[in-house]
């Protein structure tokens, strides 16, 4: 499965960063990042659906 990682910049646009194929290890990497940067990111899958938006601050940041 190919994820899109998109990152929300400071006037709350969504840019795309990256894309992954491990879903598991790909959130785990976010949810440190998020936390490290305070910033919030969208995983898509293949089709654009939202599967998970993380956040740093707190769990409903984004």
């Amino acid at each position: 499965m190919t994820l899109r990682i998109l990152s929300q910049d400071g006037d709350g646009h969504w840019r795309e960063e990256n894309s992954k194929h491990d879903l598991l290890r790909t959130r785990l990497t976010l949810q440190a990042k998020a936390l490290i940067t305070g910033r919030c990111y969208r995983l898509l899958n293949a089709e654009g659906l939202v599967i998970a938006e993380i956040g740093g601050e707190s769990p409903t940041h984004c």
